[in-house]
């Protein structure tokens, strides 16, 4: 029965042209095998450099705080110093000014020298108060702060 019906003539097919949305480009293509562990090759060379930069820069801030903080503990301490309180009391108020978030532990009395008034004062008397501490950073190494306030002696 299949021979009763006539041969076909195989006809060539077009098929449509495929619509511009559906088109693939070059961009949206996925890479090629080879390429496909290089962003995470990258972000394991660049990660430590950024993330050493954001201590580094954290840390910074730190010493910039110890640094502000250490001076005004200086200027609380000399001025104690020049009105004529005791050795004592211008070493106390000078550690209490200085501890705060930036000072991981608290001034030692040596670390503060104070140069206190003489008995008799004259206009060119000076009170000091020289206050140094060894800062730690978080990246382990450290630098040494050392600040000194001058003021005239009150008489």
């Amino acid at each position: 029965m299949l021979r009763d019906r006539p041969a076909r003539q195989h006809e060539p097919t077009t098929s449509p042209a495929p619509a511009d949305n559906h088109r693939k480009t070059a961009m949206t293509q996925l890479p090629p095998r080879r390429d496909r562990g290089a962003a995470a090759v990258e972000m394991a060379i660049v990660l430590p450099v950024l993330v050493a930069m954001l201590f580094g820069i954290i840390d910074y801030g730190r010493i910039f705080n110890a640094e502000i903080q250490l001076s005004q503990a200086t200027r609380e301490g000399v001025r104690l110093a020049s009105l004529g309180y005791p050795l004592s009391d211008v070493k106390a108020r000078t550690k209490a000014a200085a501890s705060g978030i930036a000072f991981g532990a608290e001034l030692a009395d040596s670390e503060i020298a104070v140069t206190a008034c003489p008995p008799t004062v004259t206009a060119t008397s000076v009170a000091q108060v020289q206050a140094t501490y060894l800062f730690s950073s978080a990246l382990g190494w450290t630098k040494n702060l050392s600040q000194k306030a001058v003021m005239r002696c009150a008489g």
